[in-house]
């Protein structure tokens, strides 16, 4: 992941409405915290 080794900083937005209210498939529901979660693993992964 190129863009995240070379980068500064990045930016996430957490907006756990959104989430609640978007999520399309009912059986594979996740909530926001999870989801951060699951990213910054997959940034310290590439990292």
């Amino acid at each position: 992941m190129p863009l995240i080794k070379n980068a500064l900083s990045i930016t996430i937005a957490i907006e756990a409405e959104g989430v609640n209210e978007l999520w399309l498939d009912d059986a594979d529901k996740m909530r926001s915290d999870d989801l951060l979660s699951e990213l910054l693993a997959h940034i310290d992964k590439a990292l």
